[in-house]
């Protein structure tokens, strides 16, 4: 009786503040930028192998370059 009333608190404050966290992420949406929040990521992580020239790692060269916005969306 004790475990299923503790479950059922626990599900009780997940639901809670997994909803009253939410507006404040959906707003934020709107902030995102290309040059700013999403071309370093791809500068760090991507651009390594993407790229005309890219790295050939175990002959397997990166399909498509993502060095300019063009060509990344």
């Amino acid at each position: 009786m004790r475990i299923r009333f503790r479950a059922l608190v626990a599900v009780v404050v997940l639901v809670v503040s997994s909803v009253c966290a939410a507006p404040g992420y959906a707003g934020n949406e709107a902030d995102v930028t290309y040059y700013r929040d999403v071309l370093p990521i791809i500068q760090d992580n991507c651009q390594g192998c993407h790229r005309p020239e890219g790295l050939n790692l175990g002959g397997v060269v990166a399909p498509m370059s993502f060095m300019s916005y063009q060509e990344t969306r």
